[in-house]
């Protein structure tokens, strides 16, 4: 269900029924778990000892030990230790946009610092109505500019920099968008 790279020596997977998997020697050699939980569907390797998931909610991390976490109803969270403490950061302003429960990722989200982020949401797998909508923040989530995105629903990814949003809009067919400010 996901998959992300540290370098090209550390990779960490996550799949259905929380199962996860880790490799520092180029994917030659894996740990897995026997971990049951949600199914996992973002993932955010930080660091050989540290690697996020999550299941319906999307995760994001700028430095070492701190990040975000949205949650499927938008309210946002910030860690400042590795995950181990989360306080509420915001609220996105939903309106009628609902974050959809999906094999595929609905939601992406990237920071580049505590205060300046982007979110970007669809309102369900491709061939669905509705409008992919981004939000970004200047304050740290405190509060949200949204604008529609011109490209069909769809599974979401943004890339590290946020510069990038790539949208699945059909079968066999991906939508790469460069985001410019």
């Amino acid at each position: 269900m996901t998959a992300g790279f540290l370098d090209e020596q550390y990779v960490a997977t996550g799949g259905v029924l929380g199962l996860m998997a880790f490799s520092s020697d180029g994917a030659k050699t894996w740990l897995q778990t026997n971990s049951v939980a949600d199914c996992r569907y973002g993932i955010e390797v930080v660091s050989p000892q540290v690697i996020w998931t999550c299941g319906g909610a999307t995760i994001d991390t700028y430095l070492a030990g701190e990040g975000y976490l949205l949650d499927p109803n938008g309210v946002l969270y910030f860690t400042k230790d590795d995950g181990q403490h989360w306080r509420e950061a915001g609220k996105l302003p939903l309106g009628d946009l609902t974050i959809s429960f999906s094999a595929y990722q609905m939601a992406a989200m990237r920071f580049s610092d505590k205060e300046h982020g982007l979110i970007v949401i669809s309102p369900g797998d491709y061939g669905n109505d509705g409008q992919i909508i981004a939000f970004h923040t200047y304050d740290g989530g405190e509060t949200w500019i949204s604008e529609s995105v011109p490209v069909a629903a769809g599974s979401v990814y943004l890339s590290r920099t946020g510069g990038y949003l790539t949208v699945i809009t059909a079968y066999d067919q991906l939508t790469l968008l460069r985001y410019a400010e």
